[in-house]
């Protein structure tokens, strides 16, 4: 859970080819919004849990857990709660929050540099996650559990449907390209959360 009630906050490994569960890697108080790109996890480290303002951008080498600082001024006018990394394009989709509260997908570099792509409606809060698959096709899942295609030509939006299940905090969606399925994780209820 993501308070630390029931485990501990960190980077874990995960396995995708047996049942073994999974293994902390390194403690730490790392949030939302990591992705991985070019063989390590970045992510905006958060200093101000209360308003969840962003000041450090972080880069893990996942094998060693070893952390390094990219960007020791990253911005604090944007909450950002999901991204996923777009090869072709070599920058994050991510969504987040700008300084007035309005909902935005934003291009997230590697060196923590953020601009805004477009506005978007608050029912499309993809605080459930973004992620893309091998194509370069990209989802992304609202607070409400409905999933959504999001255009990179335009940044338009299209409902697929509704998984039924929403979100409170703490999610992850990500592709299995091997299966051509999506992975969602979600805290739907105060301290409970589900995997699908």
């Amino acid at each position: 859970d993501t308070w630390g009630w029931n485990s501990r906050e960190g980077l874990y490994n995960i396995s995708t080819t047996s049942a073994s569960g999974i293994s902390l890697h390194k403690e730490t108080n790392i949030n939302g919004a990591a992705f991985y790109a070019d063989g390590a996890v970045y992510t905006p480290y958060v200093e101000d849990w209360g308003f969840m303002v962003l000041r450090n951008f972080l880069r893990i080498d996942p094998q060693t857990g070893k952390f390094e600082t990219v960007n020791t001024e990253f911005t604090d006018r944007y909450e950002i709660f999901s991204a996923a990394w777009l090869p072709k394009r070599n920058y994050a989709l991510a969504y987040g929050l700008n300084a007035s509260k309005n909902p935005m997908l934003l291009k997230l570099d590697l060196l923590g540099n953020v601009s805004e792509l477009a506005p978007l409606d608050a029912s499309m809060n993809f605080t459930g996650g973004l992620c893309v698959d091998a194509a370069g096709k990209v989802y992304g899942m609202s607070s409400a559990g409905d999933l959504y295609t999001i255009s990179l030509s335009d940044y338009s939006c299209s409902k697929i449907g509704s998984t039924g299940v929403s979100t409170l905090y703490a999610t992850a969606l990500c592709f299995d390209n091997d299966r051509d399925i999506i992975y969602y994780t979600t805290c739907y209820e105060e301290a409970v959360s589900g995997f699908y």
